[in-house]
């Protein structure tokens, strides 16, 4: 008897190292795939020279073919810089990447990711928008969303991408509203 209780105990504590060890390797690996999706999504950006239909079409090929579903909201940091008093950044737009339009999401709330532009400083001390390049930051989420429990994890990676110059104007995405 004393045998099959101390094998219990050690069968016990061997699932419970499974178990353990294989909710850190998932979520490891998925994490690690959202912070590829935020790169992906950034070099996408800098490739096509800004926001456009060709980038944003981009994107969402990509989102499908990984298979991205993580969806979260991107109100909070507005960018205000107080020592100027205007905000250094653009309003957010939010994406689907199964959205066939491409259009961004009235809305920046429950959307797969979210991109704002930002503003340069013009040599004058203001801040004003270039009209020949552009600076994009780009949010995405990794959430944790198990059958049972339910989501109870959801964290923001956000990305930004360098300069891009030869930005052009004729693109429908409309950030400075």
């Amino acid at each position: 008897m004393k045998e099959a209780v101390g094998g219990t105990w050690l069968f016990g504590i061997v699932i419970t190292f499974i178990v353990f060890f294989t909710t850190y390797i998932s979520m490891s690996t998925n994490y690690a795939k959202t912070f590829k999706v935020k790169d992906e999504i950034l070099l996408t950006i800098e490739h096509f020279k800004g926001v456009n239909e060709n980038s944003i079409g981009r994107i969402n090929r990509y989102l499908d073919e990984v298979g991205y579903f993580s969806r979260g909201d991107c109100k909070g940091y507005d960018g205000r810089d107080p020592s100027i008093g205007r905000n250094k950044f653009s309003r957010w737009l939010g994406f689907e990447f199964n959205n066939p339009t491409n259009s961004p999401s009235s809305s920046v709330e429950d959307v797969n990711y979210c991109i704002r532009q930002s503003l340069f400083n013009s040599g004058d001390g203001k801040v004003a928008a270039h009209p020949r390049s552009a600076h994009y930051q780009v949010v995405v989420f990794f959430s944790l969303d198990w059958p049972v429990i339910g989501a109870f994890l959801n964290v923001r990676i956000e990305g930004e991408t360098s300069i891009i110059h030869m930005y052009t104007e004729e693109d429908k995405y409309k950030f400075h509203a």
